[in-house]
């Protein structure tokens, strides 16, 4: 209901001062339901505010067309299952994962941006790959910023692994890898990726450092909801380095050469931070679905992009003086 808020689809009666508590009235509930049901079928953000807009035909119309697109997926989900179920009695439980080609590759270039290129920080050249809670997860840092993503397991999701892999040989990898499904396993002190063929990367060797400390230690946060395209577009318009960022009650604007006014869902305190334009466009590059969560503290803490569709993609850049 708080996200359904911050979007503009769904605005309470009113919000207790002293704890925050929203409150509805009992009108509300068909048009809560129905945002519902459209989430459940997995309609974007943008479509679901078009089809609360439109008319009951209209409407019609557009869950129409969810359901023939589900079919459709339905149909694609009975081929992999029947691949899954394959696997499974192959897969050695323990030390090797598989999951879903596209998304690990998609991961890859996400993250690896993030990984630093100082030659005297050996460790953090590389991309840490640990194997939990039935999930993959990536996750790279150069100190300054922090890429995580978190790919679900197609089967395997019992392994447990953990080790830290060549940002470069990953990307060499990534470019190189065509497959729907890949197997993941840490072998010998190598990271061994199972495709079209079986390939070996030397793990590098020493800690990791401990991120989830840094993601512990997060303030309240205030996210301005917006497209992502548009965020994108008014970064590589303007040339200046750094980029401000201005938050203020529904918009973002974007300040070099020139100011780039942006709608946005944002109800925090007014803000204006700076940011190294290439960490931005990196950032943006690698965020998935239409809409991106952007959320800031303060003027200089870790400022949080979020897919407003995908909970498991996260990137963190620190900001910088003006």
């Amino acid at each position: 209901m708080r996200f359904y808020d911050e979007c503009g689809l769904l605005n309470p009666h009113r919000v207790d001062p002293v704890t925050g508590y929203r409150f509805y009235v009992e009108s509300q509930l068909p048009i809560a339901r129905l945002i519902r049901s459209l989430r459940v079928l997995d309609m974007p953000l943008a479509t679901v505010r078009q089809t609360l807009e439109a008319s009951a035909s209209n409407r019609h119309a557009a869950v129409d067309e969810r359901l023939m697109l589900a079919t459709a997926q339905l149909e694609e989900l009975r081929v992999l299952a029947a691949e899954v179920h394959r696997n499974i009695d192959e897969m050695e439980v323990g030390m090797k994962m598989v999951v879903d080609g596209t998304a690990l590759r998609d991961a890859v270039g996400a993250v690896t941006p993030m990984a630093s290129t100082d030659p005297g920080r050996r460790l953090l050249r590389g991309v840490l790959l640990e194997a939990r809670q039935g999930s993959l997860r990536l996750v790279a840092t150069d100190g300054y910023r922090l890429g995580l993503r978190d790919i679900p397991a197609v089967s395997g999701d019992q392994a447990t692994f953990r080790g830290v892999a060549s940002a470069a040989d990953l990307q060499q990898w990534a470019r190189a890898s065509g497959e729907a499904q890949v197997a993941v396993e840490i072998s010998d002190g190598n990271l061994v990726l199972h495709d079209e063929e079986r390939r070996n990367f030397e793990l590098m060797d020493g800690p990791y450092p401990d991120y989830e400390m840094f993601l512990s230690l997060r303030e309240e946060a205030f996210p301005a909801i917006l497209p992502v395209a548009e965020l994108a577009a008014a970064v590589a318009e303007d040339t200046a380095d750094p980029l401000g960022l201005s938050f203020d009650l529904a918009s973002l604007t974007v300040r070099g050469t020139v100011s780039k006014h942006l709608e946005a869902a944002y109800t925090g305190p007014a803000l204006d931070l700076w940011m190294d334009r290439g960490h931005l466009e990196d950032v943006l590059s690698a965020s998935s679905g239409p809409d991106i969560a952007v959320e800031v503290s303060a003027p200089l803490s870790a400022v949080y992009f979020r897919s407003a569709a995908d909970a498991t993609s996260v990137s963190l850049v620190m900001p910088r003086q003006p």
